[in-house]
């Protein structure tokens, strides 16, 4: 169970979601067999993170749902931080923005307090995807800039990547070669990781 997890967490950061599916309901399977209930709970995110993916965003946001509790009675504030920021990302995808950006604010002061400096990078990475697409460009700016200084290779640089492209294309953060450069660099990382999607970047474009 904790292969199958392991490889569909892979799956689900290069944007791979429908082969990450079935990897995730054999695991769910077996942990469920097993009574590893943190297992549950963690391929439980991961299934919604893969529907949010997807566009699913009404079940995706079931199984946050279904996830949350269970890190609570589990005793990992690291894993409900990561929760809630999977959970403002599918708010932002939803459209409803001030509750994204409420929910990521929220946890990023858990992260802050917990010294958990991946989650810092992941929820500053919403924050301004969340910003930009409400238009507050010079907010969203600030925040990337924040995220890039916070970000670590831990990932393989995977979030530093989304926020280059992000800060790529922030009006008003640079000129068009300083733009072209940061794309260049984000589309080296996201290729070395074998990124194939990335479906925030739908809500840059639309």
């Amino acid at each position: 169970a904790n292969s199958e997890y392991n490889r569909a967490d892979l799956l689900i950061r290069q944007g791979r979601y429908t082969e990450a599916a079935p990897l995730l309901r054999a695991a769910l399977r077996a942990a469920r067999a097993v009574d590893d209930h943190e297992l549950v709970a963690l391929v439980l995110r991961e299934q919604g993170r893969t529907l949010m993916g997807l566009g699913r965003l009404e079940e995706a946001t079931a199984r946050f749902a279904d996830a949350r509790p269970r890190f609570v009675s589990l005793g990992l504030p690291q894993e409900l931080v990561a929760v809630d920021a999977a959970q403002a990302e599918c708010l932002m995808f939803s459209g409803r923005l001030d509750d994204a950006l409420y929910l990521a604010s929220a946890a990023l002061n858990r992260a802050r307090a917990l010294h958990a400096t991946a989650l810092v990078s992941v929820l500053l990475r919403i924050q301004a995807f969340a910003l930009l697409v409400a238009g507050r460009h010079m907010e969203a700016g600030r925040t990337l800039e924040a995220g890039l200084q916070s970000s670590n290779r831990a990932d393989g640089q995977h979030e530093r990547a989304l926020m280059l492209m992000a800060l790529a294309r922030t009006p008003g953060m640079g000129s068009d070669a300083e733009s072209r450069a940061l794309r260049r660099e984000s589309e080296e990382i996201l290729d070395r990781l074998g990124v194939v999607a990335v479906p925030s970047w739908r809500l840059l474009d639309g």
